[in-house]
């Protein structure tokens, strides 16, 4: 009798525990956001190299970034130059263009206190 009460206790603590271990992990997340590229910026020495500023900021999603700047990481903060290059790229295209942009956001990976572009998708009119 005395096993099954503890066995059920220790159950309900490891419910309890498993319901409440998610609260307590960062609230970092990624958001996907339509927008419009409003300006560039590249730099060789600050901001990962390229960003650009949002119509939209990304905190209106619930992200933790404070800026309508978004960096890509063009000096390989993220992952490979090339990548990072190629999405600044297409922003700019899209800033060109006058088209809208849907981006990815991730308030984990930043520089300074700029969120960073995961991915970006050019749409059309």
């Amino acid at each position: 009798m005395t096993r099954s009460i503890f066995s059920k206790s220790l159950r309900d603590a490891l419910a309890l525990l498993a319901l409440a271990a998610p609260l307590a992990l960062p609230t970092a997340q990624t958001a996907q956001m339509d927008a419009r590229v409003v300006r560039t910026l590249a730099s060789a020495e600050s901001f990962g190299g390229c960003m650009v500023r949002l119509s939209v900021a990304p905190a209106d999603t619930g992200l933790n970034c404070p800026d309508r700047w978004v960096t890509f990481g063009c000096n390989g903060d993220f992952g490979s130059k090339a990548d990072a290059q190629r999405m600044f790229d297409s922003a700019q295209m899209a800033f060109a263009m006058g088209r809208q942009v849907r981006v990815w956001v991730d308030d984990e990976r930043k520089i300074g206190s700029f969120c960073a572009v995961k991915r970006i998708d050019v749409l059309a009119e």
